[in-house]
């Protein structure tokens, strides 16, 4: 009703969870979050372009 919640945060490292309790605008936090990690995620993936172009930089030094 107020649009404040719990948001958990779910970590492989050694911390685990985080709970941030009484967030207010609790899904739209959520939703900003996941979009800055895909973001993050999309940056530092390596795909086939990625991989010509290396191959490419290799040949042509």
């Amino acid at each position: 009703m107020l649009g404040c919640g719990t948001l958990t945060i779910e970590s492989a490292g050694e911390r685990g969870q985080v709970q941030l309790n009484g967030l207010p605008k609790v899904e739209k936090t959520q939703s900003v979050l996941y979009e800055l990690v895909d973001a993050d995620r999309q940056k530092h993936t390596f795909g086939d372009d990625d991989r010509e172009a290396l191959v490419n930089e290799i040949k042509n030094d």
